[in-house]
């Protein structure tokens, strides 16, 4: 079976994986989700198991530099999560983060800077509209270090609190995240089969009006209404 984005009756983009469909919907809560939006706002841990919304945002050693600037695919990460957030129910459940550092190299810690990485935490922790419920390093090895150094003065009390180094250790990831959200590889039970991330990337073109619309948001520059113009 190739697989491919395909349109809904409703009009939204899905990928078929065997008997699992993943959607980007952006439908209102239903009455039921309402009252467990309620719920939630309790932030009891049993509400925010059970509401909780995973999502993997996975950093592995497929990235080359020299193809794929890192500038670049961060930007990729930032329009994915603002489409991502535009469903209502991940807005009620909040977000998990995978960072899966197996194969980091020197050449990928290479293409960061102190600057870089201040700029890309400050979006994160102030400007991203996620409910950030953790932030799970996996696989990393030694080299890591070096590149939490880097990122470690910029870090808020908050974001601290939901970070957490798990190394190989599939058992506290499983714990923090829950088995039925993680596939086989992570030591989770969710049956859901690999598929290239080009095909992620064309379900957010489904998106690109949304897009636009977000890049008008915000203080205009003169460069900016230069080239709105």
């Amino acid at each position: 079976m190739v697989l491919c984005v395909e349109k809904g009756n409703d009009g939204v983009p899905f990928i078929q994986l065997g008997s699992h469909q993943m959607r980007l919907d952006l439908e209102e809560l239903n009455g039921k989700d309402k009252a467990r939006a309620e719920d939630e706002l309790k932030e009891t841990p049993e509400n925010v198991q059970e509401g909780l919304r995973h999502m993997k945002e996975l950093v592995e050693a497929k990235w080359n530099p020299k193809e794929v600037k890192l500038e670049d695919m961060f930007r990729a990460v930032m329009v994915a999560i603002e489409i991502a957030m535009l469903e209502a129910k991940t807005q009620l459940g909040g977000v998990h983060v995978i960072l899966d550092m197996a194969g980091l190299s020197l050449v990928h810690i290479y293409q960061f800077s102190p600057q870089l990485a201040k700029l890309i935490l400050d979006w994160v922790q102030d400007c991203a509209p996620t409910r950030l419920k953790g932030i799970h390093v996996i696989n990393q090895s030694f080299i890591f270090d070096v590149l939490y150094k880097m990122f470690k003065p910029f870090l808020g009390e908050k974001i601290k609190k939901c970070l957490y180094f798990h190394g190989d250790n599939r058992k506290t990831l499983i714990e923090k995240v829950g088995a039925e959200a993680l596939t086989e590889y992570y030591g989770g039970t969710a049956d859901i089969p690999e598929f290239p991330g080009s095909l992620f990337a064309d379900m957010l073109f489904f998106y690109e009006k949304e897009f636009q619309e977000f890049n008008t948001y915000g203080y205009q520059t003169p460069d900016k209404e230069k080239a709105d113009h």
